[in-house]
């Protein structure tokens, strides 16, 4: 049997059982990838039937190699089964680092992805532009802005004593007009 065929065939089976068996990710149940299918699809029967065209070729495969079936527009029936497994398994995977701990330190690590669900995360938001999230456990360590000075470091310029509203109220001032200038039209 030719390999090309053989490898295209069996590419199918086995990303359905990663899914299946080992991701568990629930992709194959949400309408944005049969969405993502159809879009593909569109621009792989475009693209790979100008390509392969038996008038003009661009890509040439062994006939000994591939089933000789192509549909439509002279594109081999092969080329489907491997698109479908390339962009399946692109998105399988992706899907599954964005499920990752958010503890871990891996750089280009999506946090979400377009087939993926919001969920809680420690950090009090959704998703990623910030919408808060009631579910969120709230945290009792101080935020930075509101962090108070060690005891055991002197109050010097460099390291301020932490202040009070009270005490921002009272000596905050407001700066002086400019003896120079003359007030001008309201804009």
């Amino acid at each position: 049997m030719p390999e090309y065929t053989v490898a295209a065939a069996l590419s199918v089976p086995a990303v359905v059982a990663l899914e299946l068996l080992v991701l568990r990710t629930h992709l194959f149940r949400r309408p944005a990838y049969w969405l993502t299918v159809v879009i593909v699809l569109g621009f792989q029967i475009l693209v790979d039937g100008w390509l392969t065209k038996l008038s003009a070729p661009i890509v040439v495969y062994a006939p000994r190699q591939a089933s000789g079936i192509r549909f439509p527009w002279d594109i081999p029936v092969e080329d489907f089964a491997f698109g479908f497994s390339l962009m399946t398994l692109t998105i399988l995977l992706w899907e599954r680092l964005a499920r990752r701990p958010q503890n871990e330190d891996v750089r280009l690590t999506p946090r979400r992805s377009a087939f993926s669900h919001p969920t809680p995360n420690p950090t009090g938001t959704a998703d990623p532009t910030g919408t808060p999230n009631p579910a969120a456990t709230p945290t009792d360590a101080p935020t930075p802005e509101k962090a108070p000075t060690p005891p055991n470091l002197p109050s010097t310029p460099a390291n301020p004593p932490p202040q009070t509203e009270d005490d921002a109220a009272s000596t905050a001032t407001p700066p002086p007009p400019s003896p120079d200038r003359e007030p001008g039209p309201a804009c």
